[in-house]
């Protein structure tokens, strides 16, 4: 009657794919005043992330899982079931091993830049549970507002809004569509916003050093998890050797594989194991 298919992740797909669908059969089971049946995917504030109706004979396909819940509700008000997204189960090596991570370093001090609304990324889990506590950073004002609406009660997290550059000088800053490509680096979220759509504004920044300096204030940083959509490397080679975490993630999606290949030899010479995952580099101290 209703098929429940999960994909595991991939390298190119991330976060794994849910497919329901209805069979053609299923008026024989269901009452008609059930239908249409409503699936609707949701965050893990509990905001709905994507919703669609399903009739026999219908389909629905969704890629953007981590840390989401599933509903299928019939048109009655009945809830026909529930799936809960779990790192262990149904994320992929970034995400198991660093939920693996915060369970042996219960209490690490650290930072999560580029955090957008703080629904995605590696760290949202272990810092959400207090396994870990930190300080989210996010410069855009949209995706900072709703950062805090979920975690400014939450006293084991810092929240600060601020760029964060390598040198800390002045820069422009380029934002549009639903914030999840803003980047000091036009030529990318010009690949996936409209140029019209496309706002810059010249902003002042804290240096990568400088913003580890102050999170120190709060205990060592032991963590750090960087997706700031192309700058990634930067910020990574910035960082002064005494104060390079014993995790480092970032995203290396947009490096080439030159780029992703220097940048492993680098690290390993500060004395990290480097593995790639997905779109992220994983780098532990040895």
């Amino acid at each position: 009657m209703i098929n429940f298919e999960f994909t595991r992740p991939t390298d190119s797909d991330p976060e794994g794919t849910i497919k329901v669908s209805i069979d053609y059969d299923s008026t024989i089971f269901f009452n008609e005043n059930q239908f249409p049946l409503h699936l609707q995917h949701k965050t893990l504030s509990g905001e709905i992330y994507w919703h669609s109706e399903l009739k026999p004979g219908w389909f629905s396909e969704f890629s953007m899982n981590t840390y989401t819940t599933v509903e299928l509700i019939d048109s009655m008000g009945n809830k026909l079931f529930e799936w809960v997204w779990n790192p262990f189960i149904h994320g992929d090596f970034a995400h198991q091993f660093f939920e693996s991570w915060a369970l042996k370093n219960r209490g690490s001090n650290g930072v999560a830049i580029g955090t957008h609304n703080g629904m995605t990324g590696e760290w949202v889990g272990p810092i959400n549970k207090g396994l870990l506590k930190g300080t989210l950073v996010e410069s855009s004002e949209p995706q900072f507002s709703d950062l805090g609406k979920f975690y400014k009660n939450k006293p084991w997290i810092n929240l600060k809004r601020e760029l964060v550059t390598s040198d800390g000088s002045n820069i422009i800053f380029y934002e549009g569509g639903a914030g999840f490509t803003n980047s000091t680096n036009k030529d990318l979220i010009s690949n996936y916003v409209e140029e019209q759509y496309i706002k810059k504004e010249e902003r002042s920044s804290i240096s990568m050093n400088n913003l580890i300096e102050e999170v120190s204030k709060r205990g060592k940083v032991k963590w750090i998890h960087i997706d700031v959509e192309g700058m990634d490397g930067e910020l990574v080679y910035s960082i002064k050797d005494e104060l390079l975490p014993n995790l480092l993630l970032f995203e290396s999606l947009h490096m080439n594989d030159e780029y992703k290949h220097n940048i492993k030899i680098y690290l390993e010479s500060k004395g990290y194991y480097v593995k790639f995952s997905g779109w992220n580099t994983i780098c532990i101290k040895k």
